[in-house]
């Protein structure tokens, strides 16, 4: 994708962009980044809250999460003040009345939110509205069942998400299921421009190269046999990530020559671990591990095995398709229909399929000529993913919002 040109303006002018952010997240902070010193923007990052930037204990990981990579580098930022109904999450958990005088503060162009399911993405909204800022959106959610639904609820959900999405001035997606929602409740003239989900791609291909000579060491400490393949689930242990697919998998596949690494941690240990006893299954559970450390888990995989039954944009895949394997993806995973090319890039199945899954695992075991070259085509596939290229989705997306009837573009001077 090339970069955006300015044709109506001059060069020297960049776009004053606000970034509304939940809060410091590992795989934004690249992105923010890189779009605090893009040449086209002069951007700032509101976040909402400090959570991420100390530890704090997770449920599900069962473990107290501080991430290791700077969160913060790179940026221009400010915090403010969140006045939470509930801390735990859900709608009231970020409720930030500064922003309003945040945005009439840095005399913005354009704002760029990301979601609709907190009450400050609707502060921000409004007043973006009221001070004349132009609204660019992202999201990552994807279409569900209750979508469908004739029920109160979820007509009063559908109308509530049109009347957002009607107010901003520039859409972005994700991923294809990320489009089709944006299809279904915000059709318009102008279409959408990409914000693919990704990943740091140079530093994981980094990390593939860095641990590759130690890959027969680290699958000695892990104590997998020698001539087995892995097999890696990583995510939280929980119902909907659906981890014991997997063994499921791979007990129908024959467990002869498989080793099913588990990365995360969650309120099923037990269930997997109690059935990996019983079945015979090679399993090697590691537990929550940091992004700094995962690489070291990805170099001696060869199947990524990810069997949600939900999962709008889950990183760890394109993380893992950096590294020589090949994943199974289930098709309810948001980013499924742009990441795998079904028998090229990788295999698709419907949630809850194992016997497919099954399939797929004997076939790529029995042929190792096949395993290499799928995983070969997911290294080359996911390399178009960049954050670069979302710096200039953004900026063409500002640039679409800030044009008007006369083709020029509501600018004022950065200096």
């Amino acid at each position: 994708m090339g970069s955006p040109r300015y044709s109506n303006i001059e060069d020297s002018v960049k776009i004053r962009l606000a970034i509304i952010a939940m809060h410091p997240v590992q795989y934004h902070a690249p992105l923010y980044k890189r779009v605090c010193g893009s040449p086209a923007f002069n951007a700032r990052v509101l976040y909402l809250d400090k959570i991420g930037l100390e530890g704090r204990y997770d449920r599900e990981f069962r473990t107290t999460i501080e991430w290791d990579i700077p969160l913060l580098e790179g940026q221009a930022y400010e915090f403010l003040r969140n006045r939470p109904l509930n801390k735990q999450g859900g709608f009231f958990s970020r409720i930030n009345l500064g922003i309003p005088a945040a945005l009439k503060r840095g005399r913005y162009d354009a704002v760029f939110i990301q979601g609709y399911s907190l009450a400050s993405c609707w502060i921000a909204l409004m007043a973006a509205r009221r001070l004349g800022i132009k609204v660019l959106w992202r999201g990552e959610v994807v279409l569900k069942a209750s979508d469908d639904s004739k029920g109160l609820r979820s007509r009063l959900r559908g109308s509530l998400i049109k009347f957002f999405l009607k107010r901003c001035d520039a859409l972005m997606y994700t991923c294809a299921g990320n489009r089709e929602f944006l299809l279904r409740y915000a059709p318009r003239a102008i279409p959408p421009h990409p914000l693919v989900c990704a990943v740091d791609n140079d530093y994981f291909r980094r990390e593939y190269h860095r641990h590759l000579p130690d890959s027969l060491a680290i699958r000695d400490e892990l104590g997998i046999p020698s001539g087995n393949i892995v097999l890696l689930f990583c995510g939280r242990l929980t119902s909907w990530k659906r981890p014991l697919d997997a063994l499921l998998a791979v007990k129908k596949a024959g467990t002869c020559g498989i080793s099913v690494l588990i990365v995360g941690d969650g309120p099923m240990r037990e269930e997997l671990l109690a059935f990996k006893d019983m079945h015979a299954v090679h399993v090697v559970h590691v537990g929550f591990v940091n992004q700094s450390e995962i690489s070291r888990y990805f170099t001696i995989t060869d199947i990524l095995c990810l069997p949600s039954e939900r999962d709008n944009s889950p990183k760890a895949l394109n993380e893992a398709m950096n590294f020589n394997l090949v994943p199974i993806v289930s098709s309810a995973v948001g980013t499924c229909g742009d990441l795998i090319v079904d028998g090229e890039t990788g295999f698709r199945c419907a949630p809850g399929d194992t016997d497919a899954m099954a399939t797929y695992i004997s076939l790529l075991r029995e042929q190792p000529a096949l395993r290499h070259r799928m995983a070969a085509s997911a290294r080359e596939h996911i390399a178009r993913y960049t954050y670069a290229a979302n710096v200039d989705g953004l900026e063409a997306a500002a640039l679409q919002a800030l044009e008007d009837t006369k083709g020029v573009w509501r600018l004022r001077d950065a200096g």
